[in-house]
Order: C-alpha cells, then sequence, then structure tokens
C-alpha cells in the first residue's frame, strides 16, 4: 500500500543512473542474460549484488533503438527466440516449506517472487514463465489474479513494451531501485522497495505535485487513481508501478 505524500526531490543517498533519450527496450540477445541477472537479484538468497550494481548491469542491457527488439517483435518472431532458459521460481518455495523454513521466512520468499514478476513486467512487458509454474499459477487463484492485473495494465498501455527504458535511481542504503518507461505521452514509473522499511518513492527530477497518477502496487492489485499532494510512499518488499499520462 502506499500513502500520498510527494516530494519533488530524491533522497539524497539516492545514486541515478543517468542514461540517454535514445534508450530503448532489451536486444533480443540481451533477454537472457537480463532474465538470469533479474531471477539471481531477487530470489537467490546466495547473491551479494547491490541495488546500484543491478541498475548499472541493467543499464548496459539496454540497447539503442535501431539495435532493439520490442516486445512486440519478439512475439511476431519467435521462431528466432526460444525462451528456453526460464527457471521454475515457484519450486522455491515448495523447498523452503520442505525445509521446514519459518513461515515469515517463506512468506518473505514469496514477495520476492511477486517481485521478480512485476521487475520482469515493467523491464520488458510481459512475464517469462516456466511449464510448472504455469501449472502452479492455473491451480492458484491469487497468483492467477496478480499476472492477469499486469496483463491488464499492458493490455492497456503500450508503453510497457514499446516504451524507452531509462534507470534512473538506485540506493544501495534504502535498497530502492527506479526506472521509467516512455511511450509517446505515457509516461511508466517502476519503483521496487527491497528492505523492511517504508521509503518514499524516487521519481524523476521534473515530476510535478499535483498530478494525475493511476497506480498497481505488488501488495494491492487493484488499480487506483488519484492526483498526487506530496510524497508518495512505497511499502517492504513491494513493487509500485505508476502511470501517467494515456
Amino acid at each position: 500500500m502506499v500513502s500520498v505524500l510527494l516530494s519533488a526531490l530524491l533522497l539524497a543517498a539516492c545514486l541515478p543512473v543517468q542514461t540517454p533519450d535514445t534508450t530503448a527496450t532489451l536486444h533480443k540477445d540481451n533477454i537472457e542474460p537480463w532474465y538470469k541477472s533479474a531471477e539471481s537479484f531477487f530470489l537467490n538468497p546466495k547473491n551479494n549484488q547491490s541495488t546500484v550494481e543491478f541498475a548499472e548491469q541493467l543499464q548496459a542491457l539496454v540497447a539503442e533503438p535501431d539495435a532493439a527488439l520490442s516486445n512486440d517483435l519478439a512475439k511476431q518472431a519467435p521462431q528466432n527466440l526460444p525462451y528456453t532458459f526460464t527457471n521454475d521460481s515457484i519450486a522455491l518455495l515448495d523447498s523452503a516449506k520442505a525445509l521446514n523454513l519459518l513461515p515469515a521466512k517463506i512468506d518473505l520468499l514469496e514477495k520476492k517472487i511477486h517481485l521478480f514478476w512485476a521487475h520482469q513486467f515493467g523491464f520488458y512487458g510481459d512475464v517469462f514463465l516456466s511449464d510448472r509454474d504455469q501449472q502452479h499459477i492455473d491451480k492458484n487463484s491469487e497468483y492467477k489474479d496478480y499476472l492477469q492485473s499486469l496483463s491488464k495494465l499492458a493490455q492497456m498501455y503500450p508503453a510497457f513494451h514499446k516504451g524507452r527504458t531509462e534507470i534512473y535511481a538506485a540506493d544501495n542504503e534504502t535498497k530502492l531501485l527506479a526506472f521509467s518507461r516512455i511511450y509517446k505521452n505515457t509516461r511508466v514509473f517502476i519503483a521496487v522497495n527491497l528492505s523492511f522499511e517504508t521509503h518514499e518513492i524516487p521519481l524523476p527530477f521534473g515530476f510535478m505535485s499535483s498530478t494525475k497518477v493511476l497506480m498497481w502496487e505488488s501488495d494491492n492489485i487493484q488499480l487506483r487513481e488519484f492526483v498526487t499532494q506530496s510524497a508518495i510512499s512505497i511499502a517492504p518488499y513491494t513493487s509500485a508501478i505508476m502511470i501517467v499520462g494515456g
């Protein structure tokens, strides 16, 4: 959940990751490296990569427009993109339960899986699922509703498929990461909080208060529309998507 309190300033400790206006979507050759990197960052407990390091890696994987392959084009050329690299994310929960981990740890792992899915959607416009994960989802209404809420956004806003990508904030102290997808008159801001504290969502320079936004959150998948008043906070281990314009 978020509270409506917006500030024009980024956190002082927040390290901006600059990318040019020409940045776009992933090149087809970078999709697997990006997926593997994100999977490790979100789900591998032995991964020691910092938030800033992950942000820099994401920036390096974003291609220039003339070399980029958008999600739409990828779907038109499946013969060139046999996405066989997906792993069984939900199976990690089964393993955790088999090891009799504390319920709090299992709950946190489930949240991280949700954040991994939200990151995939925000960065690429779709979620890569193994056959086994898909079978789990088909039997779990909560997972199905979560993914369908993202699919609904994709249908409403081409920015998730076609928008240029800019990673504009990463912070090792607060464990916040934020990037934008921009397409025509639509601006999408995606933030993730990988800490146990509530923080202010980092927003790019120039974001104005009294802006009408559509909000999706990983802990509240019902879309909410409101006009910002001051700052917007993001709860622990939550992903938030803010959409401005049509």
